[in-house]
């Protein structure tokens, strides 16, 4: 079954939505803040994401534009607001007030998924290489951010919150695990801009 992130603050709603799913027999991956849900984002690879607009640390305008530069998956913003207009202009999928009814939340999930699953089927370009099976967690992270965002230049600020969550990572430190990872998948396949950021080659033949 497909794999679902929620990113939600308030236990008690996020436990709610956690055994809708569960009882549609959906994976489920949770976290407690922004920060947090983009490295669960990177680390799980979800096919939808759920959302509340009530976020901190990162708020849910950057972690729902973060989410739709890196890929396509849909996207669920729950609220209490009337601010449809402006989550979809952030490029959500779905705006839904709370609090919000199992049958409601599971018809847009399966809805969603359907739609992300025929525009994949559509999709012409060629998917990224499996990662190698030595990765190591941050490696696999890093990998995936940079595999998502396929010929788009990410920067630094943007790697460094996508794999570590941006707190207290130097850029040394980023440097060194994409030597690390260039060794593994091969140094072709990600391509620096110095002073600016990487991007990941699909053809592996840049230097």
């Amino acid at each position: 079954m497909p794999t679902i992130l929620i990113v939600h603050e308030c236990a008690e709603e996020r436990d709610s939505l956690v055994r809708i799913l569960l009882g549609e027999r959906f994976n489920v991956v949770t976290a407690t803040d922004g920060v947090s849900g983009l490295k669960k984002f990177y680390e799980a690879r979800p096919e939808l994401a759920i959302m509340s607009e009530g976020l901190t640390s990162l708020s849910a305008e950057d972690l729902c534009t973060r989410i739709r530069e890196a890929d396509g998956v849909p996207i669920i913003v729950l609220g209490t607001g009337d601010d449809r207009v402006k989550w979809l202009a952030l490029g959500a999928d779905a705006y839904l007030m709370m609090p919000v009814s199992a049958s409601v939340l599971i018809a847009r999930v399966r809805s969603l998924l359907r739609r992300h699953k025929k525009q994949q089927d559509h999709d012409a370009k060629s998917s990224p290489a499996d990662p190698p099976d030595d990765l190591t967690s941050t490696e696999n992270r890093l990998l995936f951010c940079l595999q998502s965002s396929q010929g788009r230049l990410l920067s630094y600020s943007k790697l460094l919150t996508g794999v570590w969550g941006g707190e207290g990572v130097s850029l040394d430190t980023l440097h060194y695990y994409v030597r690390r990872l260039q060794r593994k998948v091969g140094s072709g396949f990600i391509v620096q801009l110095k002073g600016i950021g990487y991007r990941f080659s699909g053809n592996g033949n840049e230097m």
